[in-house]
């Protein structure tokens, strides 16, 4: 029996009184009950003192859900609320525990970092958006280093700013159990090294069949992640979306992920995978996957023109591989091509022009040569003819002059 305590729109428990209900219902099937689920009720410190004791006299609980307990809770009685709530459970079989969307940040970790460190039942554990930071996160990772005994297969630690003070801390945490099948860590700030970390943990849990790492920063550790990748023959679901991963990083892994079996989703959106020839070897990697069910790797300035020569067998599969942004991308692109296209042949006519006045230029300009050839041959001729003319107009003054002599001898 799994026990819901839900009421419409979202409940602030402040008088104890309130909740006679509840502690009735939970007293009356204490023996049967499995699971508690007080998620989306605010409670406050009084409520969950008197909500102590009955939840410790569950004695078969192993599902607890308090996700979203206090919301407009000050700050201050958030830690106190909460550590009421886990010693109710600190001596049961919890198999699954849900503390997301309460933002208690490291303040309130004291308030159940000793259930961590002591239950050895533990195979879930849902810590997401809780405001830890680097600071908290490491507090958190630290108390599950103390427990050699827990053994967790799922562990969700989405939106918690955990960057690479976190990411290395959990890192280890990830190495020392050796037991994860999924993992999620998405929106953490995780930059380069804390990542790189992440993966190499991996590669000591085997057996992992969800990975969600999106939305951090990846850079060259795509490269060990390609490596590490064909160790994980289970994977199914991977999702590493928005980690800039680029173009010749992503080619690598798809090449490693070609090699998995088992793999059914792959989501890898904006990664600023935009080179045509790395998209073409990607999509050709993608069709010979056949265990594949879910593909997207939208929001890459995917060529619209490559994408259509693929579109048919990715419709086949329902790949999801181009978007509307895309799609408005690419005609934007597009016409910005046109207008290069027209001005290339702009500038083309303009400079056909040009040598068509440089050829004219140098026609003229030889025409000129020739002319001025022709007139100094033409001054070449007449000064010919002018020494000519001297020549003749001596031998007549000599020929006169021989008249003369014989004449007066």
């Amino acid at each position: 029996m799994y026990y819901i305590c839900k009421v419409e729109g979202k409940k602030l428990w402040d008088d104890p009184k309130d909740m006679s209900k509840i502690i009735s219902d939970i007293e009356e099937n204490k023996d049967k009950i499995t699971g508690i689920d007080l998620s989306q009720n605010s409670i406050g410190i009084e409520c969950a003192k008197i909500l102590k004791n009955p939840i410790s006299k569950i004695q078969n609980l192993t599902k607890v859900n308090y996700r979203d307990l206090f919301v407009s809770r000050l700050k201050e009685d958030l830690p106190i609320s909460l550590k009421y709530l886990m010693e109710s459970i600190t001596d049961k079989k919890i198999t699954y525990l849900d503390l997301s969307d309460n933002a208690f940040g490291p303040t309130a970790i004291k308030s159940f970092n000793f259930f961590l460190e002591k239950n050895i039942t533990l195979k879930e554990l849902h810590l997401e958006n809780n405001g830890l930071g680097p600071e908290g996160s490491e507090e958190v990772a630290n108390s599950l280093l103390k427990n050699n005994n827990m053994k967790l297969s799922l562990i969700k630690l989405n939106r918690n700013r955990l960057e690479n003070k976190g990411a290395i801390a959990f890192s280890k945490v990830f190495s020392h159990m050796k037991s994860l099948e999924h993992v999620e860590i998405f929106q953490n700030g995780i930059k380069e090294d804390g990542m790189i970390e992440i993966i190499k943990s991996f590669d000591n849990n085997r057996n992992l069949k969800v990975i969600k790492i999106n939305d951090n920063w990846i850079k060259s550790g795509a490269k060990i992640f390609s490596e590490i990748i064909p160790n994980l023959c289970h994977l199914k679901i991977l999702d590493i979306s928005d980690l800039k991963i680029g173009n010749s990083n992503a080619v690598l892994i798809f090449k490693s992920l070609s090699l998995l079996n088992e793999i059914e989703e792959i989501y890898s959106n904006y990664n600023e995978t935009e080179k045509k020839n790395a998209q073409e070897e990607i999509f050709n990697i993608l069709l010979k996957m056949n265990s594949l069910k879910i593909v997207e790797i939208k929001g890459n300035m995917i060529n619209r023109k490559l994408y259509n020569k693929f579109k048919k067998e990715f419709d086949k599969k329902k790949f999801d591989c181009y978007s509307s942004e895309e799609e408005d991308l690419n005609e934007e692109e597009e016409e910005e091509e046109d207008e290069k296209e027209i001005k290339k042949e702009e500038i083309k006519e303009i400079k056909k022009e040009e040598n068509e006045k440089e050829i004219k230029k140098e026609e003229i300009k030889e025409i000129k040569k020739e002319e001025d050839e022709k007139e100094i041959k033409k001054e070449e001729i007449k000064e010919i003819k002018k020494e000519k003319k001297n020549e003749e107009d001596v031998t007549d003054e000599i020929i006169k002059k021989m008249d003369n002599l014989d004449i007066h001898s």
